[in-house]
């Protein structure tokens, strides 16, 4: 909506400009009396100020901050809770944004969505309901209104670290077994058990040691 005014801003600038040089020009050539012509100048100009402040005092109200939706309270709630909202227009020029981007020095106001947070495809078009996205040292996790042209953001960089974490730190149970190892051992004397035993456990003693794996033998 902003891109919007600010074109129609300029068309009727440029447009009363065409104006004034037509009826200067009308005054040089043809010495017409051009106080009429002035005066009309003047009204469409008056006229076009108070439709642009209009419409952008309208604009403003429509992109209201969330305070006045929801009050003092659930505002704060949202910004401690970390949860942000954006919404966009037709064009999918982002239109209002909550105060936690503020806070967090972000303003994507005038900006495309879409090129800005090309992953907000995938829950707009309705492939998927949520998404994850990093923004500059947060993660969020972003969702669609349904049936609105608001997206919701979710921060969720903590629970993403101790995600990881777990991903990373927590324990794998694994079992490795040696194939005909008895039979093969059954009628060995103790040198050749010996030797069949270092062949096959000193390659996996040097790689469980490498990796930090703990090893344990079962009868």
């Amino acid at each position: 909506m902003q891109q919007k005014m600010s074109r129609i801003k300029q068309v009727v600038f440029v447009a009363l400009a065409i104006q004034l040089a037509v009826i200067i020009l009308l005054q040089l050539i043809f010495k017409i009396n051009i106080l009429p012509g002035i005066l009309v100048l003047i009204a469409e100009s008056l006229i076009a100020v108070y439709l642009l402040d209009y419409f952008q005092s309208a604009n403003e109200e429509e992109s209201i901050g969330l305070e006045k939706y929801l009050g003092g309270s659930y505002a704060d709630a949202y910004l401690v809770g970390g949860v942000g909202m954006m919404n966009y227009d037709e064009n999918y020029v982002i239109t209002w944004q909550s105060e936690l981007f503020k806070e967090r020095g972000l303003d994507r106001i005038g900006s495309k969505l879409l090129n800005w947070l090309p992953e907000a495809n995938d829950i707009i078009s309705g492939e998927t309901e949520k998404v994850n996205v990093t923004i500059d040292q947060y993660v969020y996790e972003i969702s669609k209104r349904e049936n609105a042209p608001t997206i919701f953001f979710k921060d969720i960089t903590l629970l993403d670290k101790y995600r990881g974490k777990y991903n990373e730190e927590h324990v794998v149970l694994g079992l490795a077994s040696f194939d005909n190892y008895e039979e093969s051992t059954m009628y060995a004397d103790d040198a050749d058990i010996a030797n069949i035993n270092a062949t096959i456990r000193t390659p996996l003693n040097e790689y469980f040691q490498k990796f930090g794996v703990f090893l344990r033998r079962l009868n």
